[in-house]
């Protein structure tokens, strides 16, 4: 088991990410129309997603209850700063954010 309750468990710390490439963790409910815009924005920008279905997962699920405080989604996480929702506003945050 690994020593981040929020990671699976079948997690592989050797899967690192390109050097230079931006990361984000963002969970979500995939089928999401939010979440599948999101996913289309971070494809287009070459931006890494750890994607994490919060479905599947009741760890996922309150952390997002827990530092969203509803169940907004998509839930964004990115170099310390946390993002509800997709729109707009949030998506030229997220550019300022991950030099875009």
């Amino acid at each position: 088991m690994n020593a981040d309750p929020l990671l699976p468990d079948n997690y592989k710390k050797d899967a690192a990410k390109p050097e230079g490439r931006k990361t984000v963790v963002m969970y979500c409910i995939p089928n999401n129309p939010e979440t599948v815009k999101a996913r289309e924005f971070f494809k287009r920008n070459g931006v890494i997603v750890d994607e994490r279905d919060v479905t599947t997962n009741a760890r996922w699920a309150e952390h997002v209850l827990r530092n969203a405080g509803n169940a907004i989604e998509p839930f964004i996480e990115t170099g310390g700063n946390s993002l509800k929702g997709f729109n707009p506003l949030v998506q030229a945050r997220l550019s300022e954010l991950l030099n875009l």
